[in-house]
């Protein structure tokens, strides 16, 4: 299983390529405002959310040949644009959950 740093790096690149996709610039403290909303979860929630987003981590990998985290931003924007339409809903709905909380972080903070 992926460690927790890794987690937190998968997030950060995750967040990363959203931001830019949306032509709104990385901030940090958007990744930790996640980050914190996902400790905060229960924990029938965040594990499966974070089974999840190391899956799509890893899946990356069948497709660009890298995980998600080692890939180049404008791959990594591909592999989400990829998930958002892919027809496995829960890969659609883990990047609406990070979008959402994106937005609201980039505009709440």
């Amino acid at each position: 299983m992926v460690s927790v740093a890794s987690h937190e790096k998968i997030v950060a690149t995750l967040v990363e390529a959203l931001l830019v996709e949306k032509r709104w610039g990385y901030r940090d403290d958007v990744t930790e405002f996640i980050l914190r909303q996902q400790r905060r979860m229960p924990d029938y929630l965040r594990l499966p959310m974070r089974l999840l987003t190391n899956a799509f981590h890893l899946i990356a990998f069948l497709r660009f040949g890298r995980t998600f985290a080692q890939l180049p931003l404008e791959q990594r924007v591909a592999a989400i644009c990829l998930a958002r339409n892919s027809k496995v809903r829960p890969l659609q709905d883990m990047i609406k959950f990070y979008e959402s909380l994106a937005i609201f972080g980039f505009y709440g903070l």
